[in-house]
């Protein structure tokens, strides 16, 4: 599944798909071990959801923005995590002042630590509830629309969406298989 998708149809069923596995395998966690940090690096299985769900948090608002372009729901976002930073920065003031001047692991940074504030089970049912908004949404935008750059010069939704999503998931799954191997 590592191919990128032709199509929105296509596109769907690599989300579909992609989506069972991710369940499948936090299915196996258990509840209480959640919060065990050491899954990956230092992350938790929460605090990879925690990741995961600020890419599809990003996404799910670039496509609202999409359908909608008065809807403000990037703008909100932005706004969002602009503030998470300001909090963040109180105890990291070494952090750029701007999301926008974040590198990868600084906003990987911030997303976790903003989630980290809530229960394992809230990040998990937040996670679940944007990837359902997310699914909705990559299905209202028009097919035409996924092959269009979403930028002068940048990458198509058929190219950028999976990385937001069901590849984002591949990447991380076979760190949380090992060490479900590992606690047995």
């Amino acid at each position: 599944m590592t191919d990128l998708p032709i199509n929105k149809t296509e596109l769907l069923e690599h989300l579909e798909s992609g989506r069972r596995e991710w369940e499948q395998t936090l299915a196996q966690v258990d509840p209480a071990a959640l919060d065990e940090p050491g899954v990956e690096g230092v992350w938790s299985v929460k605090q990879i959801v925690a990741h995961i769900l600020g890419y599809e948090e990003w996404a799910l608002a670039f496509l609202t923005e999409l359908r909608d372009p008065g809807s403000g729901a990037r703008s909100a976002f932005d706004a969002f995590w602009q503030k998470q930073l300001e909090l963040y920065r109180q105890d990291h003031p070494d952090f750029p002042a701007l999301m926008g001047e974040t590198d990868d692991d600084q906003t990987n940074a911030v997303v976790v630590a903003t989630y980290d504030r809530y229960s394992a089970g809230e990040v998990l049912e937040r996670e679940r509830q944007v990837y359902g908004q997310l699914h909705i949404a990559t299905q209202l935008v028009p097919e035409d629309r996924f092959l269009e750059p979403w930028k002068p010069g940048g990458r198509t939704l058929i190219e950028i969406l999976p990385g937001q999503s069901y590849t984002h998931y591949q990447t991380h799954l076979p760190a949380i298989r090992n060490w479900l191997a590992a606690r047995q």
